[in-house]
């Protein structure tokens, strides 16, 4: 039976997006990915091809990419001539086995990973954690290394057993991520054929996470943190062995970062997008960038400028001097005991399949990202409505949000008291 074979975008409402390749072969139907992006605007339906010429210089290399696939996709079913198709996989493994030649990346996962961070354009931060991903995965298989075919339930289940064991005993947030990773890197080696492994997707196969017990700044923590002037004595006794020109130097840049740390604090950005914010940005009465993450990511985002932070631009902030977020958190702790933001905060979460609470000072636990939280959670408090404020934050379902954010029952309860419902009319 001859097979019938048909080029599609897998998503043609995207500007940009996959061609896919859906096969008939002896009554069995068949999808494959072929790997090959192109923008949607350029693609002709009806003839399965792109179109050529100076409107899209790529037409023409897309189009002859995809007449080798139509070859490698007709020699590969030579080798099936019994009257039983094949299935999914035993396709894939010999359309692999033509196309890129019999290579471990073709059957093992870990192997594949390392070829696929360096080039899978996602962001520093994002390779990062990836590879923190693979270092794991690589110490849990040990020396037999991990195939795709072996990403099922009970790898999943194994996985976790074996993350939440001693000496790891790694949080339940910290396995949902890996498993996260995991799933996206089953989704692209999928597309590149590598496998046709499906067991991902089941249902159990799930990222486990638990709301994160953390903190936010309330309006009147913040106003003394914006309100700090810092000097000389400040710095000498967070850091009394410090010298001079090291005095001197801390003097300014705490500064710099505690009016950074502000601008997040009043915007909900992310600290990728507070830390590079500049003159540019401004308008008359609102801050207009595109963030850098997320499902905003490169649309603009408009937020009116809070009166903080004009009175912070007011005092001649100097928009050239940058500085990382690991410079922030590594100061904004000591800044945050200065201004004397105290009290207790014990937080919970489960570590090697138990909760476990552990206590601190409030100062030690502010980081970049306490700043874009605290802003979510005071505009919230403000009454600025739900959908306003996810307009800024990029929240996909209100559901999410009102995880994101930190209001306790005792506040809930005072912003509710005034609300005609418990007055007397």
């Amino acid at each position: 039976m001859r097979a019938k074979l048909k080029f599609y975008l897998s998503q043609k409402k995207k500007v940009s997006t996959v061609i896919v390749v859906s096969l008939h072969y002896r009554g069995a139907r068949y999808r494959i990915f072929t790997g090959e992006k192109v923008e949607s605007q350029y693609w002709i339906h009806s003839a399965q091809k792109c179109k050529e010429g100076k409107l899209y210089s790529d037409g023409e290399k897309i189009n002859a990419r995809l007449e080798s696939w139509k070859w490698i996709i007709e020699k590969a079913l030579d080798k099936f001539t019994e009257i039983n198709p094949p299935d999914q996989d035993e396709l894939l493994q010999e359309i692999n086995r033509i196309k890129n030649g019999s290579s471990e990346k073709n059957e093992y996962l870990t192997v594949w990973i390392e070829d696929f961070i360096p080039r899978s354009g996602r962001a520093p931060s994002t390779k990062k954690r990836y590879k923190t991903t693979l270092n794991i995965l690589k110490s849990y298989q040990g020396k037999k290394k991990l195939r795709f075919k072996d990403v099922d339930i009970s790898f999943y289940r194994e996985l976790k057993t074996w993350m939440e064991k001693e000496p790891r005993q790694y949080s339940l947030n910290f396995f949902g991520s890996v498993i996260k990773h995991i799933k996206t890197f089953m989704n692209e080696a999928e597309e590149e054929l590598h496998h046709g492994n499906k067991e991902h997707l089941n249902p159990k196969f799930i990222t486990s996470q638990e709301t994160a017990d953390t903190i936010y700044l309330t309006e009147a923590e913040l106003l003394k943190i914006h309100n700090l002037v810092i000097d000389w004595e400040m710095i000498l006794k967070e850091f009394p062995k410090i010298n001079n020109q090291n005095l001197a130097r801390k003097l300014k840049s705490y500064q710099v970062i505690k009016d950074r740390f502000m601008l997040g604090c009043f915007t909900a950005l992310r600290v990728s997008d507070f830390s590079r914010l500049s003159q540019v940005n401004m308008e008359e009465d609102f801050i207009r960038i595109k963030p850098l993450k997320g499902t905003q990511k490169n649309s603009d985002v408009v937020i009116p400028i809070h009166w903080v932070i004009k009175e912070i631009i007011s005092r001649g902030f100097d928009w050239n001097k940058k500085v990382y977020d690991q410079k922030i958190n590594a100061a904004i702790k000591p800044i945050c005991k200065m201004a004397g933001i105290k009290g207790k905060v014990s937080l919970s979460r489960t570590e090697g399949g138990k909760l476990v609470t552990t206590t601190h000072e409030k100062y030690e636990l502010v980081t970049t990202h306490t700043a874009r939280r605290s802003a979510a959670t005071n505009m919230f408090k403000a009454g600025i409505p739900t959908l306003a404020i996810m307009m800024i934050t990029g929240h996909k379902t209100e559901k999410s949000f009102l995880k994101y954010i930190k209001v306790s029952q005792e506040e809930n309860a005072e912003m509710l008291k005034d609300h005609p419902f418990f007055r007397k009319s």
